[in-house]
């Protein structure tokens, strides 16, 4: 049985398990949570490779068996709550739940001013020890994307992936709406979604033989990808009943 971590959320308890380092979540208590009846109905329509069956202690002392979700099926459940608080809920597990769970294993009740602290620390030692193993064994162009694994960031090709579109037609989206806009063959995000905490922009260099370019990428925190994701699939849902 794998170790389970509860926590509240508005008083209601949502259980998960740490497998192979990623965060599961309990799709019964996200339901309730989000006011979604059938939860049945839901399993349905998520994707059949991030979906597992766990056996939990009940309220009776009980061995039950549940199904729990990866993150990306966790965000395309809140995606189908009509519940006010869904947005909330997002911010709450996409800026404080899952980036806890990742790096301590568990999900902390440390004050923000403590949680911060302690991940402006990890991401400073491991971020100082991939460079250092990288610089050793690989060309300096690799550091930069090693960092963003570390830093948990995405392209927007990785975000296009979960939101199931295609490269190109995920990014004629974000300019159409206004997300993006392309500046000098450069694509780059409008400054108020970055100040939303939903982009980062990050320099990036390659190397042309002897020569060094440096030019600047969007990234998208996962913040920023589950709001994506939201909005892409309103978007598309509005214009399926146009």
């Amino acid at each position: 049985m794998a170790d389970m971590e509860i926590f509240k959320f508005e008083q209601k308890e949502v259980r998960t398990v740490l497998m192979n380092n990623e965060p599961w979540f309990c799709l019964k208590d996200v339901c309730d949570v989000l006011d979604i009846n059938n939860a049945t109905d839901v399993l349905k329509r998520l994707r059949e490779d991030g979906v597992d069956t766990i056996e939990v202690i009940d309220s009776l002392g009980r061995t039950q068996k549940a199904n729990f979700v990866n993150e990306s099926n966790l965000y395309k459940v809140i995606f189908q709550s009509r519940k006010t608080e869904a947005e909330k809920f997002t911010d709450w597990i996409t800026s404080e739940v899952i980036p806890s769970i990742r790096k301590t294993g568990s999900y902390s009740m440390m004050s923000p001013e403590e949680m911060a602290l302690q991940v402006i620390s990890y991401l400073q030692n491991k971020v100082e020890e991939q460079k250092q193993k990288i610089e050793i064994l690989a060309p300096k162009a690799l550091v930069y994307d090693e960092t963003m694994k570390i830093e948990n960031l995405m392209t927007i090709r990785e975000v296009s992936k979960l939101a199931k579109a295609g490269s190109g037609i995920f990014w004629s989206w974000l300019k159409t709406t206004k997300i993006v806009y392309k500046e000098n063959g450069i694509n780059l995000p409008y400054q108020p979604y970055i100040e939303k905490g939903w982009f980062e922009v990050k320099w990036k260099t390659r190397y042309i033989g002897e020569k060094e370019l440096n030019y600047p990428q969007i990234y998208v925190t996962s913040k920023g990808a589950a709001k994506l994701i939201e909005k892409w699939n309103k978007d598309n849902f509005e214009l399926a009943l146009v």
